[in-house]
């Protein structure tokens, strides 16, 4: 026990002895931001100067429970995305809901708009192992 808690210790202060950066250049700022809240649910989005997204709603619906009663389940869909140190921009759309949460679609496109990576999945809904059909796509947008 106590080897465990010295290598733990050790991974967190090797980590602290890593320089932050502090250039303004890794400054990131809020470009747009917006939130509403109502009965029904929500919804959301921002957009920071690095190149982040996310977008997300939030909707009630009619549900039961695991013992049949009538309830009020929130189904959330939205999307991510975020630029990689190589320039490429992913993106991630989803589902979360009383099924849980699903992937429904990622992408991936080279800044410059020269190519672009597309993977699909759709849940089948009456499989029972709730595997997903994937498809990508990869187009050069030149």
């Amino acid at each position: 026990m106590e080897r465990i808690i010295f290598v733990l210790f050790g991974f967190f202060a090797v980590s602290l002895s890593q320089p932050l950066q502090s250039s303004k250049d890794s400054e990131v700022s809020i470009v747009k931001y917006h939130n509403e809240r109502t009965l029904d649910g929500y919804s959301f989005n921002y957009e920071l100067s690095d190149g982040q997204e996310r977008e997300e709603t939030g909707v009630y619906k009619d549900g039961k429970d695991v013992n049949g009663v009538d309830i009020k389940v929130l189904t959330v869909t939205g999307h991510f995305s975020f630029i990689a140190p190589s320039g490429e921009k992913f993106t991630t759309f989803y589902v979360a809901d009383e099924n849980g949460y699903r992937v429904q679609k990622m992408m991936s496109e080279a800044i410059e708009g020269r190519s672009l990576v597309s993977v699909d999945t759709e849940s089948k809904e009456d499989d029972e192992d709730d595997d997903a059909e994937m498809t990508t796509t990869v187009a050069d947008t030149q």
